[in-house]
């Protein structure tokens, strides 16, 4: 391997961080209870507007459950899309396959 595609101190740091954040994600745990209970929260309706007794309190009931929706979504995406992407991409790059590769790209 030449040293243009040794990985970086960032790099490895990332590269090691993200091999954490994939192995949890490759737990029975995550697949068959912390998954699933983030793809329910996230599929859950809005709150019922007639179960509050003012427009505000829904108002900020739907606000939270919007936020949280956001957040989950996020949360999937960064764990099974852009965690498994980044760590083929810098194992790609150790491997001297890639060039000019760069955290946050």
């Amino acid at each position: 391997m030449s040293e243009q595609n040794k990985l970086s101190q960032e790099e490895q740091e990332q590269l090691s961080q993200d091999k954490l954040l994939l192995s949890l994600t490759g737990q029975e745990g995550w697949h068959k209870v912390l998954k699933p209970w983030l793809e329910e929260r996230r599929a859950k309706s809005y709150p019922d507007p007639k179960e509050f007794k003012s427009e505000n309190e829904f108002l900020y009931a739907a606000t939270k459950a919007s936020v949280f929706k956001k957040v989950v979504a996020e949360l999937l995406h960064y764990l099974e899309v852009e965690v498994p992407y980044r760590v083929k991409q810098l194992e790609a790059k150790n491997e001297g396959e890639i060039y000019n590769f760069e955290i946050g790209m």
